[in-house]
């Protein structure tokens, strides 16, 4: 650190009014010059990767879920950091990697959903399995 990304004049205005909201999340980030910015810290064990594309996608979801879901500015930001981070996810390699990744599913408040609102599993009843199995 620090990590130098260089963004358009628009992602860059949207940089700055975030920047304030990703500093609460762990991101340190500092505007340089017009369009430039120095990233100089992650959140704690981060494994930042290109904090370019990173930064930029993130600005690119906030702004889809902000026209198609309106969502509130924090859970917007929570969605969008998620989406990042999901794409950059290492394969899990090994059994005790899988039963971590579980039990951390399963602790969740919400382990039945994913970030954007998809299903992760469904509990089904006796007469909704029935009503599969026979149709």
């Amino acid at each position: 650190f620090p990590e130098t990304i260089t963004l358009t004049p628009a992602k860059a205005d949207l940089l700055l009014e975030l920047r304030d909201d990703l500093l609460n999340l762990g991101y340190e980030i500092e505007l340089i010059s017009k369009g430039q910015f120095a990233v100089n810290a992650t959140p704690h064990n981060e494994d930042s990767g290109d904090l370019q594309s990173l930064i930029e996608n993130m600005l690119d979801d906030y702004q889809s879920n902000m026209l198609n879901h309106r969502l509130e500015r924090d859970r917007n930001i929570a969605l969008a950091l998620s989406k990042q981070k999901r794409s950059q996810m290492k394969p899990l390699n090994s059994v005790e990697e899988v039963e971590n990744f579980l039990n951390l599913l399963f602790h969740s408040m919400v382990p039945s959903v994913t970030p954007s609102g998809e299903k992760v599993y469904e509990v089904l009843n006796s007469n909704t399995l029935d009503k599969l199995l026979n149709n």
